[in-house]
């Protein structure tokens, strides 16, 4: 229960994340592509905690970071640069 607590604010903080990319100077597309994947992930994850499915959550999580982590390398070198510097940021680790 924890672990799904914990899932759920670092996601209610990805909501936000939007506007500050923008904000920062992130292209469309990129901000675009980033809220496709989390938002997948989040109906997903909802599907999931609806079947009380417990382990399974984990396993969209990490899917959802590997398309996340695809992503970041096929954009262009800005938008990554502004993601890294808002993940260091908001997630307390270096990278991404």
């Amino acid at each position: 229960m924890k672990l799904l607590v914990v899932f759920v604010l670092f996601f209610f903080g990805l909501f936000a994340m939007s506007a500050d990319l923008k904000a920062a100077g992130m292209s469309e597309n990129s901000v675009h592509a980033l809220d496709k994947i989390y938002k997948d992930f989040e109906e997903k994850a909802a599907q999931i905690k609806a079947k009380k499915m417990k382990g399974v959550i984990i396993n969209e999580y990490y899917d959802y970071l590997e398309l996340r982590t695809d992503l970041l390398k096929t954009m262009p070198k800005k938008d990554r640069d502004i993601f890294e510097k808002y993940i260091v940021k908001y997630e307390n680790r270096s990278g991404y």
